[in-house]
């Protein structure tokens, strides 16, 4: 990629649209038939991360910020661990 591409990504629906990749990584580590529920908790974690650090790069308020990565952190903290899912199959 020779020359920069800009564009325009609202802090809301960037901080929308993670949270629906989170929701359907939760959602599949939670099903019966998923193959590796820890991949896809782990795909959910890394989206967070990446979505905190392009925030902080699009200088969104710290505080603000800072509110949602806890909020979306604790999305992660409130799904059931591999134990409970083994007790669901």
């Amino acid at each position: 990629m020779d020359e920069k591409v800009y564009f325009r990504l609202s802090y809301e629906t960037m901080t929308a649209d993670t949270e629906d990749f989170i929701n359907g990584c939760l959602e599949r580590a939670g099903r019966a038939d998923c193959n590796d529920p820890d991949a896809e908790i782990a795909w959910a974690r890394s989206a967070i991360e990446l979505w905190y650090h392009l925030a902080m790069a699009g200088r969104a308020p710290e505080d603000v910020a800072d509110r949602d990565h806890l909020r979306l952190t604790g999305m992660l903290l409130r799904a059931p661990t591999a134990e409970q899912r083994s007790w669901q199959q």
